[in-house]
């Protein structure tokens, strides 16, 4: 199973890279890519909110998140901030202390904002999608600059041998730097360890195979939850609606996929995937 930790068994070699790591070619690429593709708008330019197709997409591992970084954030005595992002650098949801969170808008970060190097340059983000391992990026070594009093660490997260997703961890650089890789490492690992093998793939496939019967983003959501055999009150509760019009939910997806019980539905979408 692939993972960020099979580079810890590794001790000759350090498992993260660093700005100075980089060929001059590559910096000279990723530069390049910045000046080409950006207006100077940096991560303003992106949607203030992701969108629906990504929320879905994204669901299992977003919850995952919830429950690995609430606590593990809490435990944090310094001032940080974890961002989970999608593969190719999009924001999904973050965590951190309540002071960094609203300021925020002051680095100009919010779910559904892009980080990589043609939207934010050269950051954490940016050179772990380029690399594919755990990256730092401090201080000047940022291409915007108002980044540039912070110290940003990346690193993949792996559901069996498929990127699904990165972890982002950031804060000021005038806090101590020798805890940061080992905390990223140990919340990747929660992370990892509760995900599901291939659920993250099975369920951007159900979804996919959902959008035939032109089901709504709700319907998907609450179809999705049903196969996984979620409760009318569970799904009730999690969506905030009475149980009757989960159940109104269910009898419309019903008759958009052309089944008449659970069963038949359960057959439809994965015994025939």
């Amino acid at each position: 199973m692939k993972s960020l930790f099979n580079d810890l068994n590794n001790s000759s070699k350090r498992f993260w890279v660093e700005v100075d790591d980089l060929d001059w070619s590559v910096l000279s690429q990723l530069n390049q890519c910045y000046k080409t593709a950006s207006t100077g708008a940096g991560t303003e330019k992106s949607s203030t909110e992701p969108s629906s197709i990504i929320i879905e997409q994204f669901q299992a591992i977003s919850s995952v998140f919830r429950q690995t970084m609430e606590p593990l954030s809490k435990s944090l005595l310094m001032p940080h901030l974890f961002l989970l992002l999608t593969p190719d650098a999009q924001v999904i949801d973050y965590e951190g202390t309540s002071n960094v969170i609203e300021n925020l808008h002051v680095l100009g970060i919010h779910k559904g904002c892009s980080l990589d190097v043609s939207a934010a340059g050269i950051n954490a983000a940016s050179l772990c999608q380029k690399m594919n391992r755990l990256s730092v990026v401090k201080g000047n070594e940022h291409t915007l600059h108002k980044f540039c009093n912070n110290y940003g660490l990346c690193a993949p997260i792996y559901n069996q041998e498929t990127i699904v997703g990165m972890l982002g961890l950031t804060f000021d650089l005038a806090y101590q730097t020798i805890f940061a890789i080992p905390v990223l490492v140990q919340a990747i690992q929660g992370i990892e360890q509760q995900l599901k093998p291939n659920s993250i793939l099975e369920q951007q496939k159900v979804f996919s195979d959902f959008d035939q019967y032109k089901l709504t983003p709700r319907e998907k959501q609450i179809g999705y939850e049903w196969l996984e055999n979620k409760t009318v009150q569970y799904i009730s509760a999690k969506h905030k609606i009475s149980e009757l019009t989960v159940r109104t939910f269910i009898k419309r997806i019903y008759n958009k996929v052309n089944v008449c019980s659970k069963g038949d539905f359960i057959r439809r979408f994965y015994f025939n995937a």
